[in-house]
């Protein structure tokens, strides 16, 4: 059995009988001080952990919302363009633009940032927002109703065009 210790001056540890140690209470202390120095070690490094690991987590989260955001931005410009193209402009592109947000969201991107397939955009052009688009026809004047001044005034003009010598 191990002795008990007297005082704190007591420098060496003293062999018990049945070959057991005791320790002075110096060395109890200072074991005790490592002990409680590693505990504390221990929990703030798993305190550090947790703090970077939630910053960690933080920061990913922000990033994902961003290229999230900017996927978002891609899509509407590429939408909104791909409506004037096919005739949709003014107040009816954005009454398309509002009513294709759900198509928008699930379009999908290629690596340079390009719609990769039109299709349910196509499909909302030529029914839903069929009276949306704008059909331009561009075309001369009616030949077997020419305009009233339709061939007058030719001398005249062809007058002008003569060469003065």
């Amino acid at each position: 059995m191990s002795k008990p210790i007297n005082s704190p001056e007591q420098q060496e540890a003293t062999p018990a009988a049945g070959g057991e140690h005791t320790f002075t209470q110096a060395e109890v202390d200072a074991i005790v001080s490592r002990e409680k120095a590693k505990a504390a070690a221990k929990a703030l490094k798993e305190s550090s952990n947790e703090d970077y690991k939630a910053q960690y987590e933080a920061v990913k989260k922000e990033l994902e919302d961003m290229k999230a955001e900017q996927s978002r931005t891609a899509k509407v410009a590429a939408v909104r363009a791909y409506y004037q193209d096919n005739g949709i402009t003014g107040k009816s592109l954005e009454i398309a633009m509002k009513g294709s947000a759900a198509e928008i969201d699930a379009l999908e991107l290629d690596g340079d940032g390009k719609i990769k397939d039109y299709s349910s955009i196509d499909a909302l052009i030529g029914n839903v927002f069929s009276g949306l688009v704008v059909h331009t026809v561009i075309r001369g004047a009616d030949v077997p109703h020419p305009p009233v001044n339709y061939g007058g005034g030719g001398d005249r003009i062809a007058d002008a065009f003569k060469p003065k010598i």
